[in-house]
This record gives C-alpha cells, structure tokens and sequence, in this order.
C-alpha cells in the first residue's frame, strides 16, 4: 500500500476532544494548585489558581454550550439539551454578570487573590492552546511502519 507524504485533513474538534481538554484541565489544575501551596504553604493562594482553572473551565463550557446552540446546521434535529429553555441572548449576558459578581465577591472578601487566580486562568488557556497543538501534530506524525518499512528504495 503506498504511503503518502501529504498531510491529512484534520477531523472537525469534537465532544471527545473537549472531554479529553476538561480532563487535563482537571489534572493539571489539581498538580499545579498542588505545587502552588507546597511552594506558598498557604490555601488562599491554592484556592485562587484552582478557581481560575476552573473559571477557565466553565468559560469554555458555556462557549460550548452556545456555539453547539447557535451554530448548528439548520436541517439538525431540535436541541434537547437541559437549556434548551434558556434564550441564548438571556444566556450570554447572565454568564458574564454571574462571573463578574462571583469574581467581586471572592475579591472583595480575601476568598481569592486576583493575581494568582489570573495566572490558574492563564493556565487553563495553555492547556486548550496545548492540545489543539497537539492534535495537529499528532496528524501530521507518520507511522514507523511508514517511514521505515514501507519505504521502496
């Protein structure tokens, strides 16, 4: 069978990906806040990255939970999601006022410290920027089989 140098095309990301982007979130965040009180010995500053892995989480959730809403191809079936009954234009502005009242008030009371729940949020970010580079790696990587044996010298 001949072998081709050509990248393939990528597949579309799909909810096994976004579970599998969740799932690193969810490690990564508990090694790092981890790491984080080991260096610190203070909760405050593991709370504080973990709320912003987890900030990064839902943020990505709810950008899920829309895009799969908004942008479905009209002849798909009716959603039937647990929000369907939720407008999305009622969905967005709630998310970010709901956020920005979560946020405030986590500051305002010590709960969490701004910097180190910005850098968790940072984090969360080079997670998702780390497998979509790694998803498009790993389709261009050729087989030993195919670089070694199947060669026709």
């Amino acid at each position: 069978m001949p072998s081709s140098s050509a990248p393939t095309r990528l597949a579309p990301l799909d909810a096994a990906f976004l579970c599998r982007i969740y799932r690193s979130m969810g490690w990564f965040g508990i090694v790092m806040s981890f790491l984080a009180y080991s260096a610190f010995r203070s909760v405050p500053i593991a709370v504080s990255f973990a709320s912003g892995i987890g900030l990064g989480a839902l943020l990505l959730k709810s950008q899920e939970i829309f895009v799969r809403r908004a942008l479905r191809p009209k002849n798909a079936p009716a959603y039937e999601g647990w929000d369907k009954k939720i407008p999305v234009w009622v969905m967005l502005p709630a998310k970010y006022l709901l956020v920005t009242a979560l946020l405030g008030y986590a500051i305002r009371n010590g709960i969490v410290a701004p910097i180190v729940l910005s850098f968790g949020f940072i984090a969360a970010q080079v997670v998702i920027a780390a497998k979509v580079i790694g998803y498009i790696l790993a389709s261009r990587v050729r087989s030993v089989r195919e670089v070694y044996i199947d060669q026709k010298s």
